[in-house]
C-alpha cells in the first residue's frame, strides 16, 4: 500500500528529495522494536521478521539518489537494520556505498555498528566499516583517474572530506582496538586504507596502535615488526 502511495506521489510531480522525510518516518515506524544499537538479535516471529525484511528492502530501493539527500545517521540506522534482518547483499551494499559517498559527514557513532554474530566474534562489525572506507577512497581515485577536480565537484570527496575521514577512521580504530577478539589482520587492513597524504600527523594512528598492543599482549616482537611497519613506510 505504501509503495502505491509513493508511486502516485511521484506521478503527480513530487521530486525525489521531497520524499526523503516521508521515507524516514515510514522506516522509523516500520522498524520499531528492532534492536539495532546493541549486540544480539531481536527475537521476532519468522513471519514478522520476513515482513520487516521485505519492507526495509523496499524502502532502500525507493531512497532518493544523490548526495546529502539522506543523513549519514539515517543511512547507518538502515544499514544496521539491514545486517540484523539479513537482507539481500545488494541491499546492504547499496547502503554501504551511500554511506561512503557521505563519509566526510559521519561521526564515530555512525560507524560503531554492532557485530550481530553470536559466535563470540568482535564487538563491532569492522569488516563493514572497512568496505565503506574502501568505497570512499576508491571513489576518490576514480574521480582523479577521470580528470575531475574533487574540490570543485560536489559529488566527489573534497580535501577536507579526506582529512575528516582520516581522523574518523583513526578514532574508530582507537575505539575498537581494545577488543581482544579483534585480529591484528583486521586492524591493520583497515589502518592501511588511510593514504599517507591524508594524515596531518601520525598521533592518531600511534594512539590506536598503542591501545591495540596493550589489549593484545600475546603479540610477539616479530609479529609487531611485521604488521606495524606500515606506520613508518606509508
Amino acid at each position: 500500500m505504501f509503495q502505491i502511495v509513493l508511486i502516485a506521489m511521484m506521478a503527480r510531480g513530487f521530486k525525489q528529495h521531497a520524499l526523503a522525510p516521508i521515507l524516514m518516518l515510514y522506516a522509523q515506524k516500520s522498524l520499531r522494536g528492532l534492536e539495532i544499537f546493541g549486540k544480539g538479535r531481536t527475537n521476532f516471529q519468522p513471519k514478522q521478521e520476513h515482513e520487516k525484511r521485505v519492507v526495509l528492502e523496499k524502502i532502500v530501493s525507493l531512497l532518493p539518489r544523490g548526495k546529502n539527500v539522506m543523513s549519514v545517521s539515517f543511512l547507518s540506522m538502515l544499514l544496521r537494520a539491514s545486517i540484523c534482518l539479513e537482507t539481500t547483499v545488494s541491499c546492504r551494499l547499496d547502503l554501504e556505498k551511500r554511506m561512503a559517498s557521505q563519509l566526510g559527514q559521519a561521526v564515530l557513532d555512525d560507524l560503531l555498528i554492532p557485530s550481530y554474530l553470536l559466535t563470540g566474534d568482535t564487538l563491532f562489525d569492522v569488516e563493514t566499516v572497512q568496505r565503506i572506507t574502501t568505497y570512499f577512497f576508491d571513489f576518490e581515485r576514480e574521480v582523479k583517474k577521470m580528470g575531475y577536480n574533487a574540490d570543485e565537484d560536489n559529488s566527489s570527496p573534497s580535501a577536507n572530506d579526506k582529512e575528516r575521514v582520516t581522523r574518523l577512521i583513526e578514532v574508530y580504530l582507537s575505539e575498537v582496538a581494545s577488543d581482544r577478539n579483534l585480529s591484528v589482520l583486521k586492524f591493520v587492513s583497515l589502518a592501511e586504507l588511510i593514504p599517507e597524504q591524508s594524515r596531518i600527523t601520525e598521533d592518531g594512528m600511534y594512539r590506536a596502535i598503542d591501545i591495540f598492543l596493550k589489549a593484545h599482549p600475546g603479540l610477539g616482537a616479530m609479529e609487531i615488526k611485521k604488521y606495524f611497519v606500515f606506520v613508518v613506510v606509508l
